[in-house]
């Protein structure tokens, strides 16, 4: 009986199991809003209907795939093909990208929304070069709890600021809009610029200095602007700072708003102690041993 109630050895009534995998999550957006912008890069973007029918049709080479991040108009689709169809990715910040989007087959189908592909939760999704392997259900928990913490189920486009050089930048910035059903704008370089002035919800704005001044009335509802960085010079309600990054922990790190208290995260318990903070939760994910460019482990 005790064993009916648990998924993963997780007990349901935490109320943190999130959708069964990243395909189900892209699929019912595109089932709900097709025609909805989902990434908008400064020359090419995708509908949510684009973004389920180029995961289903892509057809990955059948080698390791490793992704810098460094260029997002490649990147980041290929990083969505990977997590829908259940292949396990190599991220490497410091390395260089070994698929280009361009050169990927793709199956000739038209108006594709079939089945769920079955990708257990449990399976790798992410191996990070600084040693740590995230299950599918690390990142979407940690999606999940980005999105919630910052109310990103609000109407309201979010914006992306460039570089996504970081595992907190891809969760805050990508994967918890993406995981609601945010129109993610990557196109404008002031993010918190887009908040201020009403035409975005919600911004991860990276090191950038917000130019226009805080005018309560004119941000839509639940407003919010993360920064890597504490910013006194903007110490206003819709402010929040990452207090540091962290590597094993899918992307989650301590947030703080801008009177210094700690932002609450489902399923996550952060603290600080001898100056040093930990995280413990469901995003956390196992270490692995480095072997070589990326790691002893092709994920299972």
């Amino acid at each position: 009986m005790e064993h009916s109630r648990r998924f993963l050895d997780i007990p349901y009534d935490e109320h943190i199991v999130p959708f069964p995998n990243t395909a189900a999550v892209i699929l019912q957006h595109a089932r709900e809003f097709p025609e909805k912008k989902a990434l908008v890069f400064r020359s090419e973007q995708y509908r949510y209907g684009d973004l389920a029918a180029l995961c289903f049709r892509a057809r990955m080479p059948e080698k390791e795939v490793t992704l810098s991040l460094k260029d997002l108009e490649n990147d980041l689709p290929l990083l969505l093909i990977c997590l829908f169809n259940g292949i396990p990715v190599h991220i490497d910040f410091q390395s260089d990208t070994n698929v280009c989007l361009s050169d990927v087959p793709l199956d000739d189908a038209k108006d594709i929304l079939p089945e769920l592909p079955f990708v257990r939760l449990d399976k790798t999704a992410v191996l990070l070069k600084a040693g740590y392997r995230f299950s599918q259900y690390n990142l979407l928990v940690a999606a999940q709890a980005a999105g919630i913490a910052f109310k990103l189920f609000r109407p309201g486009d979010a914006v992306c600021a460039l570089p996504v050089r970081t595992l907190p930048a891809l969760c805050f910035g990508i994967l918890a809009p993406l995981y609601f059903a945010k129109t993610i704008r990557f196109d404008s370089p002031n993010p918190a610029d887009e908040v201020l002035r009403g035409t975005a919800q919600y911004a991860r704005a990276g090191e950038t200095t917000p130019s226009l001044p805080f005018v309560k009335e004119k941000l839509l509802r639940s407003a919010a602007i993360l920064f890597d960085r504490r910013n006194e010079a903007f110490a206003s309600p819709v402010a929040f700072y990452l207090e540091t990054e962290t590597d094993h922990a899918a992307g989650l790190a301590p947030v703080s708003d801008h009177t210094g208290k700690l932002l609450s995260f489902l399923g996550a318990e952060m603290e600080k102690q001898d100056g040093r903070w930990g995280i413990r939760g469901h995003c956390v994910g196992a270490g692995f041993v480095i072997r070589g460019r990326t790691g002893s482990i092709r994920g299972s």
